[in-house]
């Protein structure tokens, strides 16, 4: 009688999680895209599980070591994604113990983490996930940001000088043009580290999507940046950088706006302070986190002391 068997991954099971991953995840899904993700990799490698029945792969999920920083002391965080169960075994139970070993292979995570769509959710929640979100996804009209009189509002609320300087400059630019600059990363949150080699592989090396890189410089010295993804009259903001000085959220708007047009921006609520000062929220995205087996950060269940882009929530 044939018994489901759990596994970790070989590069020769490549072929037939690509098909199951097209089958079950998206047509789309690539052998380049498998190879960017788990072989390709700058951060520290995946662990990835795979599920067998009757000599058969009818499942998989992976989890990605990234670096993460917190009051400047180091962590590992493993980023769950692309679960998928085949068809013809799922309601059996093959996902929850799917994860269940791969949180056993992770044993050198501070903590994992995902962002589970509605299907996957119990399967998470049913493992000891813990919900700290949700994620709000706001999005402004730019149509109809009248960025005089946003500006002058911040100016008055705020108590504080205007941020648009006449020195500074926000210009479509290259991913190269960041390989010598140094990311400042996030006081008193939980951040990934993205320094040039992580933001190149991310982004400038992905398969699936394109993406622009938007810099903002004084004296031609880089002082942040901001990476989007340009989808007809939709722009997502996927990851702010700062190097030298904070982010400016009004001067992006300003200069999407310049660039682009009358586009809808998008973004995620985590990651810049202000935020909800120009931005409606219009949907939300659940955010899981699960203990790790090395030593358990502080205020990891508090979603207050994350810094997530929507590059991160994206994962692939």
């Amino acid at each position: 009688m044939a018994r489901l068997i759990l596994r970790e991954y070989s590069e020769e099971d490549k072929r037939d999680l690509v098909k199951l991953l097209q089958h079950g995840l998206t047509k789309n899904f690539t052998t380049e895209r498998w190879n960017w993700l788990h072989h390709n990799i700058v951060t520290l490698g995946s662990y990835i599980v795979v599920a067998l029945y009757d000599n058969r792969i009818v499942g998989t999920v992976g989890a990605i070591r990234k670096k993460f920083t917190y009051n400047n002391e180091r962590f590992v965080g493993g980023r769950h994604i692309d679960p998928v169960v085949d068809k013809s075994m799922r309601g059996k139970g093959v996902f929850t113990k799917m994860l269940y070993a791969l949180n056993e292979m992770c044993n050198d995570v501070n903590f994992s983490y995902t962002f589970p769509n509605a299907a996957s959710f119990p399967g998470f929640a049913k493992t000891g996930y813990t919900s700290v979100g949700p994620i709000f996804v706001p999005s402004c009209q730019l149509s109809f940001l009248n960025v005089a009189i946003k500006e002058k509002v911040r100016y008055l609320t705020s108590g504080i000088k205007t941020v648009g300087r006449k020195d500074t400059s926000i210009i479509q630019g290259s991913f190269d043009e960041l390989k010598e600059a140094v990311p400042v990363t996030p006081k008193n949150k939980y951040a990934l580290m993205r320094d040039y080699s992580y933001i190149k592989w991310r982004y400038a090396d992905s398969p699936i999507k394109s993406y622009e890189v938007l810099i903002s410089k004084l004296n031609k010295t880089i002082q942040n940046a901001c990476i989007v993804l340009k989808n007809d009259r939709l722009i997502s903001i996927m990851d702010f950088i700062e190097y030298q000085s904070e982010i400016s959220i009004l001067d992006y708007l300003t200069a999407i706006k310049k660039i682009y047009g009358k586009v809808t921006v998008s973004v995620w609520d985590s990651s810049i302070s202000d935020i909800h000062k120009f931005f409606v929220g219009k949907s939300t995205q659940n955010f899981l986190v699960h203990k790790g087996n090395l030593k358990m950060p502080e205020r990891v269940f508090d979603k207050s002391f994350w810094f997530i882009t929507k590059g991160e929530v994206e994962g692939n």
